[in-house]
């Protein structure tokens, strides 16, 4: 098969609760966070799922991932590349709370339209009236205070992250409404197919993040911050906090010369 040949990747789902176990959820809401540009997504949502206890449901194994392994822990377990879809019931006794997070995003156009499209399709299935997705600004410095956007075309979502109607800033949470550019990947498309074609109540919040490293930790914590603002989640920093001063010790904190941010363009170029 040529790369460029039109195809459909196939699933395989391994499933962790019994499949009626997502019946009938109430008013769910759902965070997504994938690889993008950065790991930003994949971070956030892990340290959702662990401060909030969430329960994981099912995992996908997609075709169009990239073809590796992964060895997690000192124990030598092997992973597949995978999306995984976590659950809280009834959280905070009013609706369920779904976390979808994973190590790999689709390689192809194709790939990263039919996940988007599966998660949206999902989504809609289940009648959510709320989807976040996380997305990363990839930027050569990092920040105590990184610069976040939001985009919906919802106006309640908006309202419900308090964005000014005239400035379009809540400056307490150092977020702005993003009027021009462009976001790339699953977690873009999934909101623009959960809006478009399910009118799920939808929006993507990105940040700021360093783009010459694995983790940028000073990132996690101001999504996470949004997040526990927005949606009243009760989250403890404790450990993100400690993460965010280590991580802020050895990274440069002003932006990069302008041949320097020329050498970095290059090599995510040959990469």
């Amino acid at each position: 098969m040529y790369y460029l040949e039109p195809f459909e990747p196939k699933i395989l789902v391994q499933y962790f609760r019994d499949q009626t176990y997502l019946k009938n959820l109430i008013h769910p809401l759902c965070i997504l966070g994938v690889p993008d540009l950065s790991n930003l997504g994949e971070i956030s949502t892990k340290y959702l799922i662990k401060e909030l206890n969430a329960e994981k449901i099912l995992t996908y194994h997609i075709s169009d991932f990239l073809p590796i392994g992964y060895v997690e822990n000192q124990e030598g377990t092997f992973k597949l590349s995978y999306l995984d879809l976590y659950l809280i019931k009834d959280f905070q006794n009013s609706r369920d709370f779904i976390i979808i997070t994973g190590n790999e995003a689709p390689l192809s156009p194709i790939g990263n339209h039919f996940v988007a499209n599966m998660i949206a399709d999902l989504l809609g299935s289940y009648n959510s009236e709320l989807f976040i997705s996380i997305a990363s600004n990839p930027t050569s410095y990092s920040s105590l205070t990184p610069q976040l956007y939001f985009v919906s075309n919802f106006n309640e979502l908006l309202q419900m992250f308090k964005l000014d109607e005239k400035t379009h800033q809540n400056k307490e949470l150092s977020l702005q409404l993003l009027q021009k550019g462009l976001i790339a990947g699953v977690n873009a498309l999934s909101v623009s197919y959960a809006s478009t074609f399910y009118n799920i109540p939808s929006g993507i919040l990105l940040s700021e993040v360093l783009e010459s490293v694995e983790f940028d930790y000073t990132a996690v914590k101001a999504i996470l911050k949004v997040l526990d603002a927005v949606l009243k989640l009760q989250l403890s920093f404790k450990a993100l906090d400690l993460d965010a001063k280590k991580f802020q010790k050895n990274y440069p904190k002003e932006p990069l010369s302008e041949n320097e941010a020329l050498k970095n363009v290059r090599r995510r170029i040959q990469t």
